[in-house]
Parts: structure tokens; sequence; C-alpha cells
């Protein structure tokens, strides 16, 4: 019985969707959804997408196959300063009866296509949203600079609103909601799961969250510590991939095997008794993957972390727990000057100075990170 309930409903969908596609879509333009305006409405064809987005520096186009859809676009204006805008793709036949939502990277500005891909070639109704603002680069803070109403659509505001006016479009346009509802995403996409989940727990059944941005303010803090330290060293004293796969060899030989296992493994780096001053150069002559005195020094504070001059309380959550893997995790931080300016101080130009401190001109080696980054961040939670 169980399986006749799904399969009727399905059939009958897919006979609705496919018998009068465009108009069963392109009635959805007037749909009237609060403080929403349906932009767009109308079937897509199968065949190639092409994806241009993200628009960012160096981002390289990708065809993908899409099965036919009815594609909504639209705006949310829940405050006077909001505009986030959001799609609905709805595959028009095939329907899984699911309905995923999935999360941006980096600080957002754009609709997250790719993922909107992954879910509509796998059955599912899928929507996302550019959280509220529109940038040209991955971490781009300067929309939220005089504007603290788009700063709580990006916090959470703008996933929220796209689900309910989601879940109404699905509904109006297949006859009934979807049986199933998620959110997926990855690193800012994790933290709006789990942002979801903490306010809004009605909106979705289930969550996906990888790599969850937490604790976002003193994260990038800790983003903030790293950046000064590297700041001080210098780009010319910054570590090369070769210095970095030397100190991931160098820990793993000394301490892989203190669990009872060689495994390629850590599995507490806080038991491990490996001393940065093991990577130190004996000379001035080298084969480039020893370290000097201050690229060894600057390794052992970003492993400890940020303490206060003066009470030597933790500020910051050290990086020890990478002790191993720095060759693989650590590329985006420390980086030799061919490659370029790091993730970090990407990162930092773009959270820091516009998100937590609302000044674009903050000069980040001079920020105090026990007394002024730490508070101003507590504040903007």
């Amino acid at each position: 019985m169980r399986t006749s309930a799904i399969v009727v409903p399905v059939v009958a969908i897919g006979w609705v969707a496919t018998a009068n596609a465009q108009g069963a879509c392109a009635r959805l333009k007037s749909l009237k959804l609060s403080a929403t305006t349906i932009t767009q409405a109308s079937v897509v064809a199968a065949g190639t997408f092409t994806l241009h987005a993200p628009p960012f520096p160096g981002a390289v186009a990708s065809n993908f196959q899409l099965p036919a859809h009815c594609r909504v676009t639209g705006i949310i204006k829940p405050t006077a300063d909001s505009e986030i805008h959001f799609e609905v793709w709805m595959p028009t036949s095939g329907w899984d009866e699911r309905y995923r939502q999935v999360g941006n990277g980096g600080l957002a500005g754009n609709i997250p296509y790719a993922a909107l891909v992954s879910a509509l070639q796998r059955g599912a109704a899928t929507a996302g949203t550019d959280d509220g603002h529109v940038s040209t680069q991955e971490f781009d803070g300067s929309w939220a600079i005089g504007h603290p109403e788009k700063l709580i659509d990006y916090g959470h505001r703008a996933v929220h609103r796209t689900a309910l006016a989601a879940e109404r479009i699905i509904a109006a346009y297949y006859g009934q909601p979807a049986r199933h509802t998620y959110f997926t995403g990855c690193s800012n996409g994790g933290r709006e799961g789990l942002m979801e989940a903490e306010r809004y727990p009605q909106d979705f059944e289930g969550y996906l969250v990888a790599e969850p941005d937490i604790d976002f303010s003193n994260n990038k803090v800790s983003h903030l510590y790293v950046w000064q330290v590297l700041h001080a060293l210098g780009v010319q004293g910054q570590l090369t991939q070769t210095q970095l796969r030397a100190l991931s060899a160098k820990v793993l030989k000394r301490c892989d095997a203190v669990d009872g296992i060689r495994d390629g493994q850590l599995r507490d780096p806080r038991q491990c008794p490996f001393k940065v001053s093991e990577t130190l150069c004996s000379s001035a002559s080298h084969n480039g993957s020893c370290l000097t005195t201050a690229q060894a020094t600057a390794v052992q504070r970003i492993y400890d972390g940020a303490r206060d001059v003066v009470t030597g309380a933790q500020v910051t959550p050290g990086d020890f727990g990478t002790m191993g893997t720095e060759a693989m995790t650590w590329p985006g931080v420390f980086l030799d000057s061919s490659r370029g300016p790091s993730l970090i101080s990407m990162t930092n130009a773009g959270t820091i100075a516009a998100l937590l401190y609302g000044n674009p001109k903050l000069n980040l080696t001079t920020v105090d990170i026990a007394k002024a980054a730490i508070a101003r961040a507590d504040r903007q939670r």
C-alpha cells in the first residue's frame, strides 16, 4: 500500500507539469507572497547550462546538463534596506517530492548556482539566495558598512525568508508541498544551516552541514591574529610549500606513533612532544625545507594562538589541531610571494574591517586582538 501511495502522486505530478509546464510555471509570476516580488517564472528546456557564477576573478565557466525545469526568480524586501535575491528551480517531471535549499560560500553575494545544479540533477526542487547583497569579490564586506539590516539578512534572515517563499512556490507549482525538506551547505553554508536549525527549526526536516564557519566573529579574529603574525614576518619570510611539506613530515615522524598506531595522522595533537625548533636550519646553506628562526617562531605562535600580553589569558584558540597536516591545511595561510595574497588576508580585509568594525580603512596591523577586536566581535554577534 505504501508503494502505490508514493507512486501515484509522483506520476500525477509528472503528467501535470509535462502537459502544461509553461502555463503552470508562468502562473507563479502572479503568486502573492509577503514582501516578495516574483520577477521571472518560466520553463527552461533540458540542455546545457553554462555556469559563469560566482563572478570572482579567476573563475572558470563550466557546462552542465540539466533537465527541463521551472525557474522562478524573485526579490524579498522584509525591510526598507533589504533586497534578498533568490531562485527556485523545479523539475517539470520526475520530481522526487523533496525540497533541498542550498547554502553559500565566502561572504555570499551571489546565487549558489553550482549547488542548485547538483540538487536539480538529482530530482529535487531546489532554491538558493544571495544572502541579501550582490558582490563580485568572495570576501568583500563593503556591502555591510552602514547597512545593519543587510548584515541581519546575511546572518540569517535571507535563508529563512527564501525557505518560506520557496515552499509556497513549490506547493503552488506541484499542487502539494514537498514531502521532505532539507538544507545543505559547507563553510558559510554550514553556518547558515546551523543558524536555521537554531533560529527557525520549523523550516527544514534535516540538515547536511559541512565545515561550518561557527562563532563567525571570533573565528575571523583568530584569522586576524594569524594575519598579524605573518605580516610581522614579512612576505619574503613566509613558508613555501616545500617547507610546509617538510614541517608536516617532521611532525608525523615525531608523533604519528604516539597513539600506538602509525597511520599518517595524530589522534590528539596535544600529546605530541614535537618542538618547532626541530625544523631549524643548521646553517645558511640548506635545501629550502628547513625553517629560519623567524619562521619557526611564527609557526609556534600560530600553534599556540593569541594571548593577552598583560594577563597571559588565551584570547584565540591555537591552530595546534593542524599539526601533521600543515602541507594540506596551511597553503591558504602561508604563501610564498610568488603566489600572491593569502586567503587569511583576503578574509580579514572583508570581514574584520567591514563587518565587525564598519571601517574599510581599518589598519589590520594595529588592531589589539585582546582589548579591541574580541570586544568588538562580541558586540556584533
